[in-house]
């Protein structure tokens, strides 16, 4: 998961802190160098994107919710830090990219159906954990997958 210090991170020498948390930067076409710097990463790894952005514009009632839930252990569902890394990557590439609607079409093409997975109660990757009681480790399978047969030989074949 590209993983250092415990934290997910993004690609090396791209980390730098901003001071406008939750806004996306329209783009700038001033400069049409060739050579143009790689801007820095508005948050640096994802527990800051979800620490500082999502946990933010989220934030609504979980405990004992019947219609959302959150675990403060995210990081420990395989499930959700795939989909908060979408979200993420998403939010990375549209602040720079897709100008001054961005941030609208980010929360209703990407953050709000995704997160509403996530947040879910029932089918969610947090079902069974509480905001006010943490972590429950309630995996469907003992091997944390679902089951799968083989397919049969050359079905799959790769192709040249």
């Amino acid at each position: 998961r590209g993983r250092r210090n415990g934290r997910a991170s993004g690609p090396p020498g791209r980390c730098e802190r901003t001071r406008h948390v939750g806004t996306m930067n329209a783009k700038d076409d001033s400069d049409n160098s060739k050579d143009e710097e790689i801007p820095p990463l508005q948050h640096p790894t994802l527990d800051a994107f979800v620490e500082r952005l999502i946990a933010v514009i989220y934030e609504r009632p979980t405990d004992g919710s019947p219609i959302m839930t959150w675990c403060p252990q995210w990081w420990r569902h395989d499930e959700a830090v795939f989909r908060l890394t979408a979200l993420w990557t998403a939010w990375e590439h549209m602040r720079l990219h897709d100008g001054p609607t961005a941030m609208a079409a980010w929360l209703t093409r990407y953050a709000d159906p995704i997160m509403a997975v996530v947040l879910d109660p029932e089918a969610g990757p947090f079902r069974g954990c509480r905001s006010d009681r943490g972590h429950k480790d309630r995996r469907p399978h003992p091997d944390a997958r679902l089951p799968c047969e083989p397919a049969p030989d050359g079905l799959f074949d790769e192709r040249a």
